[in-house]
């Protein structure tokens, strides 16, 4: 797993809204702003980050895919990993942490996550 999803309680949770805002964002046309909201809502990436990638080559391509984003959520759910769901695994699993310069908690997470599959 890499980048994975954080077990109950190891992140804050998306708001509850996330999906549908998400949703009523990208179907009003208001495709960078649903970027904007799925990066620091969803993603926990800074403002100020955002702002940045405002002004780069890559955001109109970013802006672009914003539809696709509504499949994410519906994939992913609350971006939890319930103890129920971890317990069914039956298999080994190796959890990676990568550098992230948007989510400093994110090796912490990793670590919670393969003590979580571990119980």
């Amino acid at each position: 797993m890499y980048k994975t999803t954080s077990p109950d309680g190891a992140r804050p949770a998306m708001p509850a809204d996330f999906a549908s805002r998400l949703e009523a964002l990208t179907a009003g046309g208001r495709r960078g702003e649903a970027v904007e909201y799925f990066m620091t809502q969803g993603m926990g990436m800074p403002a100020e980050m955002i702002a940045q990638m405002r002004v780069t080559p890559a955001w109109p391509d970013l802006v672009a895919l914003a539809h696709t984003l509504v499949y994410d959520t519906a994939v992913m759910g609350d971006n939890t990993l319930p103890a129920a769901q971890a317990a069914k695994i039956g298999v080994p699993v190796l959890v990676l942490a990568g550098q992230s310069h948007f989510a400093p908690d994110n090796a912490a997470v990793g670590a919670a996550t393969a003590e979580f599959l571990l119980t």
